[in-house]
């Protein structure tokens, strides 16, 4: 059995948006103490995965592990319906193959019931990414956007640098050239690192789906190494977290 209530329907719609840009179905694992997704893309290059506590939400019921799958443009369809004042209520019915969806407005009390079909499928692992980063930069959510928005107009790939206590973000697209210089303060809330230098670069495209679902957090935690995949982390204000690890590419 699976019921919940998350007070924030447009909280999660820029989660569901981010999903169905990246998948074509979402694998839902339900526990009793958290809702999860874990999803690699088709291509290997971006893992990225939706940690939902129980706490998050006002009500959370669960006896035991349930693994489920919606096709997530229908998922998306349901939440370009919700407004600000919507909260979200999900209830889980296998015997009928469905997943129910009310969006209810807390003001007036008007509650929008969608059901979902669920796919037949059987739950895949996806494995665990265990990488040690030695540069750590936090970011306001805004700001990050902004700089997305900026890399865009010049090419497809962004060149990340760490050097001398600063970040370097690079873009280039003949005859442009863009560089981004991000420092402790300015606009950085925070920058550390255990190397004296680091550099990798990655794809603007998955960089900007980060971008887009931006609005549901105050600030963005970056963490790359040389070579290495780009983590990138970001606290959802009603509870939970988006952890998006970038494959790095050749330079």
């Amino acid at each position: 059995m699976l019921k919940l209530k998350y007070s924030s329907a447009l909280g999660l719609r820029s989660v569901v948006q981010l999903l169905s840009k990246a998948i074509d179905e979402v694998p839902f694992l339900a526990t009793p103490s958290s809702l999860e997704v874990k999803v690699l893309s088709p291509d290997k290059t971006s893992l990225m995965i939706l940690q939902l506590p129980a706490v998050a939400f006002e009500e959370y019921v669960c006896d035991t592990d349930e693994f489920f799958v919606v096709a997530a443009d229908e998922l998306m369809r349901v939440f370009r319906r919700s407004g600000r004042n919507d909260e979200v209520l999900v209830e889980l019915n296998k015997a009928v193959g469905q997943l129910k969806v009310v969006l209810k407005n807390k003001r007036t009390g008007v509650e929008r019931a969608f059901n979902i079909e669920l796919k037949e499928r059987v739950r895949e692992a996806v494995p665990e990414l265990l990488v040690e980063l030695s540069v750590s930069a936090r970011i306001l959510a805004r700001d990050f956007k902004d700089l997305i928005k900026d890399l865009k107009v010049i090419g497809e790939e962004a060149r990340f640098t760490y050097s001398d206590g600063r970040l370097y973000v690079k873009a280039y697209g003949y005859p442009k050239e863009y560089e981004a210089i991000l420092e402790d303060g300015n606009p950085l809330v925070s920058i550390s690192s255990s190397v004296s230098r680091a550099e990798a670069a990655y794809s603007i495209a998955h960089l900007e789906a980060v971008a887009r679902a931006s609005s549901m957090a105050e600030v963005i935690d970056l963490l790359f190494d040389t070579d290495k995949p780009l983590k990138l982390e970001l606290a959802l204000e009603t509870g939970g977290r988006v952890i998006y690890w970038i494959a790095p590419r050749a330079m």
